[in-house]
């Protein structure tokens, strides 16, 4: 699946991701959130982890 990455203090970056890695490079749970013409796949509890 073609996806846009954003990591803290990088830019953003166009790849494919595999949906099954997605998990992976996402650090835990998935959360979507509809946007526009896009969703957004996040990290349910990243405050809870202290993530950025």
């Amino acid at each position: 699946m073609k996806v846009i990455t954003k990591e803290p203090n990088k830019a953003p970056e166009i790849r494919e991701l595999p949906r099954e890695e997605m998990r992976d490079f996402i650090g835990g749970c998935m959360e979507t959130v509809p946007f526009k013409n896009y969703l957004i796949v996040c990290n349910d509890s990243f405050m809870l982890n202290d993530m950025q």
